[in-house]
């Protein structure tokens, strides 16, 4: 666990799904862009750091909450590439400048 934190600690960007990583990233003020599909980011999401809060991804998803979702339907899909790496590139930028 703390080589973990030590690792979180130094990474200028973590990026990932709404998990306890993030949660961890976000306690430790480091720096985080999490993504939120079948859960909703208003009330799972990052909530101590405000840039973190703010930066958070929330994907629109019809089925918030289960676990298996219809045939077919991949709200995760939805997130264009382009899209999460302009909010990449946006971060970086705020971030390092």
């Amino acid at each position: 666990f703390p080589v973990t934190i030590a690792a979180l600690s130094k990474a200028t960007l973590v990026i990932g799904p709404d998990t306890g990583l993030m949660h961890l990233v976000d306690f430790i003020g480091g720096h985080a862009l999490t993504l939120f599909g079948p859960t909703n980011k208003d009330k799972h999401g990052p909530f101590i750091t405000p840039a973190n809060r703010k930066r958070a991804i929330q994907i629109p998803c019809p089925h918030y909450y289960q676990k298996h979702h219809e045939s077919g339907v991949d709200c995760m899909a939805a997130l264009a590439p382009r899209d999460l790496t302009n909010a990449i590139k946006q971060t970086l930028e705020k971030t390092i400048s």
